[in-house]
């Protein structure tokens, strides 16, 4: 799993290799066309789609994913951050 979904706006947390994951369903905070390479090891990594938001749309493009830190995320087995090549670390089991 990727962490786990922490308020009713969240996809794709708390589900295994998503295709979409968003914290809160804002475009900045959404990526998109997910293909994961690897999954179910140390880390798992894979390529997205970030959106550009309005006013500022070189923000958005193709990112590189990993999800790291694989442990015990509620008594589920799940990456407990994902960071993102273009910027961003996310801890995923708060």
């Amino acid at each position: 799993m990727l962490g786990r979904a922490d308020n009713q706006y969240a996809i794709g947390y708390g589900t295994e290799r998503p295709e979409l994951v968003s914290l809160n369903s804002l475009c900045g905070n959404t990526i998109s066309d997910i293909t994961w390479t690897s999954w179910g090891g140390e880390t798992a990594t894979g390529t997205g789609n970030v959106c550009a938001p309005p006013g500022d749309p070189t923000s958005g493009g193709p990112t590189q994913l990993t999800a790291t830190d694989l442990g015990d995320c509620y008594g589920v087995q799940a990456y407990r951050r994902l960071i993102l090549a273009s910027g961003g670390s996310f801890d995923t089991c708060s």
